[in-house]
């Protein structure tokens, strides 16, 4: 019993050492006001190589005023020979008691990621820079979206990242 508990704190205790350096943050800003995320560290990763990148950034809002108008934004791109490809994104947003979806990709929104750094360090992969794109309501997770009354969005982001576990 005493040693598998010295297994589980063991083992507890790498997990917190690689998510103590993932960290970072991403803006948003939607009609002229900025909005301010944190990477949710435990639902962000990446996976790849030092020449190739799959990249998955999850946030959650920072402020009360942002918590209260916006739910989780999520990134996710792929990072090759310093240009990014198939961006996509997600954000919740919050109208009183009503949550709506929306998503946002290179096809449906126009959405770009522009990245300024993605560099590898051990496990690690810091990565940082901006995106821009209108986002619509979608009811299939992303498939169809409707940009009938689109949400012109645009950003940036500055993360590390630990592997995909």
């Amino acid at each position: 019993m005493f040693r598998t508990f010295l297994c589980a704190l063991a083992v507890a205790s790498s997990a917190g050492a690689v998510l103590a350096d993932e960290a970072g943050t991403l803006t948003l800003d939607i009609a002229g006001e900025t909005h301010s995320f944190t990477l949710w560290a435990h639902q962000s990763d990446w996976s790849g190589s030092e020449t190739y990148a799959s990249v998955n950034i999850y946030a959650r809002p920072e402020t009360d005023a942002t918590r209260e108008a916006y739910g989780i934004l999520t990134l996710g791109f792929e990072v090759a020979g310093g240009s990014a490809n198939a961006p996509e994104a997600s954000l919740t947003r919050i109208d009183g008691d009503e949550r709506v979806k929306l998503y946002s990709t290179d096809d449906a929104g126009g959405l770009s990621i522009t990245p300024d750094i993605a560099s590898v360090s051990g496990e690690e992969l810091t990565v940082s820079g901006s995106f821009a794109g209108e986002m619509g309501i979608s009811e299939n997770y992303g498939r169809d979206i409707d940009l009938n009354d689109p949400l012109a969005v645009s950003g940036t982001f500055d993360v590390v990242l630990g592997p995909v576990e």
